[in-house]
């Protein structure tokens, strides 16, 4: 399993965690924000070793049979579904019964529920009656790129920690340990990625994401100006499927960079972005969904 120990940047908030799990004092749940690709999941599955782990020092031991698993019991990890990648009500609902089931193994369940911003009101309605009343060994962690799509509700009773993009040098760094690569396009990577790890691996290695990423660049330095302009993207983005997907998700990625508290603009698009992955599902005209893609996001961004 992951441990805090193994990872790179954030010093402080991997003490902090690391911290709480030796004092006992953690709490039943935690939302941690930040951008796509900052390592919000790596951090949770490291916290979740640290809480599962028999000793209890905050640092895995790596040997109990809980630090050994390479899946264990007591640790789900919730994600959305289908092409829009929004986390359902039904998933929800079956945490929450499972929440009130004692725990398998270990002393503690923990459920991580990546890209919470997803969920939709009724799935975080459902959420709330187990943060209002959790069991003492269950632990949520809410991961999310844009803080204001969780209800005021939920944010009130769980504990919030932002996940800062690691630094060029760290990104580049990671990039080296993980890929025994080295040399300019590795470094030019570890530039462009804003200090998101992932997306650094995804512009190191695959063709597709570097063409996506680089249109939804020009997509939303385009954004501020006219609505022709932005609509001869609809084309460029709609050539092919997998182009217009890899394309959604770039500008998801990037407008999340964006996403505080005072850019609804962003946070809009990024809901807009939601809802033609949904429409795609549906197999869709792809022409006829870029046009209104690109309408629907010039509208919020004015």
């Amino acid at each position: 399993m992951v441990s805090l120990e193994s990872l790179v940047g954030n010093d402080a908030l991997r003490a902090r965690l690391r911290d709480a799990v030796a004092a006992g004092r953690v709490s039943h749940a935690y939302i941690l924000e930040g951008p796509e690709g900052v390592g919000k999941r790596s951090l949770a599955l490291g916290f979740a070793s640290a809480l599962l782990c028999a000793e209890g020092s905050g640092v895995p031991c790596g040997r109990c049979s809980h630090c050994r698993r390479s899946a264990h019991p007591d640790l789900s990890v919730i994600e959305g579904e289908g092409k829009s990648g929004a986390v359902k009500v039904a998933a929800i609902r079956a945490l929450r019964a499972d929440a009130y089931i004692r725990p398998n193994e270990a002393e503690r369940k923990v459920y991580i529920i990546d890209h919470a911003e997803t969920m939709r009101a009724e799935a975080q309605n459902a959420l709330l009656k187990i943060f209002e009343e959790p069991p003492a060994y269950a632990v949520i962690i809410l991961l999310t790129a844009s803080l204001p799509a969780i209800l005021p509700t939920l944010r009130s009773r769980a504990v919030t920690l932002s996940v800062r993009p690691l630094t060029v040098e760290e990104t580049a760094a990671a990039l080296q340990r993980l890929t025994k690569k080295r040399g300019p396009e590795l470094l030019e990577a570890a530039e462009h990625s804003g200090g998101r790890i992932s997306y650094a691996l995804e512009l190191l290695t695959d063709k597709r994401t570097k063409e996506a990423a680089k249109l939804a660049e020009e997509f939303r330095a385009a954004l501020p100006g006219e609505l022709y302009t932005l609509l001869t993207f609809a084309p460029r983005a709609a050539a092919n499927r997998d182009l217009f997907e890899a394309f959604l998700s770039q500008l998801y990625q990037q407008m999340a960079t964006e996403a505080g508290l005072t850019n609804l603009s962003a946070v809009h698009i990024m809901e807009k972005i939601i809802e033609i992955r949904q429409k795609l599902e549906g197999n869709g005209n792809l022409s006829l969904l870029a046009h209104c893609f690109c309408l629907d996001c010039w509208e919020a961004a004015h």
